[in-house]
């Protein structure tokens, strides 16, 4: 290639009346315009530092919103576990009080079934109702069960529950002060009656309670 610009650059010279200086002039011209660019003139130029700067503060920003959002749900799944927690500690206090009520309720009536058994044989050896103290042990016993009762039965959420609780208690309580068998015998009948509605409502409050774990 230089010798076929150095032949065209002679000819040119020649038929221009130039001597050979001025060939070998037109030659490195003519090779100088044919080179390459310079290779940090090819490479790509890079995006300015400020878009680069502005990528890198959008990329600071999603990274900080993306954290601010599993910490929420965090925050929200603690809630949730704390709150299905303390249902779960809600509905097991509630079944063992109605268990444990169900037990003291039974506990009572027998207590007043042997108060009133015990004012029956009074009654035969006295011939006068009420007038005998009951025995210590069976006054214990009525005693004890009874203040169970209050305690339990207003720990139980059911409204109608709590209501039928304090509705036999009361019944159960008067068994002993009647003035006569015939009523006290009626008061134990719906001392009775009140105990198996009771019974009953206690049962449907835990299967309840089973049927939502």
């Amino acid at each position: 290639m230089p010798n076929e610009l150095g032949r065209h650059a002679h000819t040119l010279s020649s038929s221009c009346g130039y001597g050979d200086s001025t060939s070998t002039v037109l030659v490195n011209q003519f090779a100088t315009r044919r080179q390459k660019p310079p290779a940090f003139a090819l490479r790509k130029a890079g995006p300015p530092a400020f878009v680069v700067k502005h990528l890198n503060d959008m990329k600071v920003v999603s990274d900080r919103l993306e954290h601010s959002r599993i910490l929420q749900r965090e925050r929200e799944n603690r809630k949730e576990m704390r709150r299905i927690q303390l249902a779960e500690r809600r509905a097991d206090f509630q079944r063992q009080t109605l268990l444990d009520l169900q037990e003291a309720l039974q506990d009572f009536a027998r207590a007043a079934g042997a108060a009133h058994h015990s004012d029956l044989m009074a009654l035969k050896k006295t011939g006068t109702w009420g007038q005998e103290l009951l025995p210590k042990e069976i006054d214990d016993n009525l005693l004890t069960a009874n203040r169970r009762c209050l305690t339990l039965g207003v720990r139980v959420r059911d409204e109608s529950a709590r209501n039928l609780v304090e509705s036999f208690r009361t019944h159960t309580n008067s068994i002993s002060l009647k003035s006569n068998k015939k009523e006290a015998q009626d008061e134990l009948t719906m001392s009775a009656q009140i105990l198996e509605t009771l019974q009953k409502r206690i049962g449907e409050l835990l299967h309840k309670l089973d049927d939502e774990e």
